[in-house]
């Protein structure tokens, strides 16, 4: 497996809050994105996701990280 960096944005919950209002939404598109920097081994790659994991042995694997191709800004090989 390869080891990669996967630098993705991430979906967000604006405030935690059940209800928000109008204006609040306009203020929350506007901001920047929560960018993040996942690093792990690739186990497995669709049209619509890839599977990192953190940690595997012969035929199982922890820490699994499903991500949506549309929130992908780059995947760079490390190893």
């Amino acid at each position: 497996m390869k080891l990669v960096r996967v630098t993705w944005d991430d979906a967000e919950d604006p405030t935690g809050d059940i209800w928000v209002e109008d204006a609040d939404l306009d203020r929350f598109i506007a901001e920047r994105s929560c960018s993040v920097v996942s690093v792990g081994f690739l186990a497995r790659e669709s049209d619509r996701y890839i599977l990192l994991v953190a940690d595997h042995g012969e035929d199982y694997y922890g820490r699994v990280t499903k991500i949506p191709r549309g929130m992908i800004t780059s995947i760079d090989e490390l190893s």
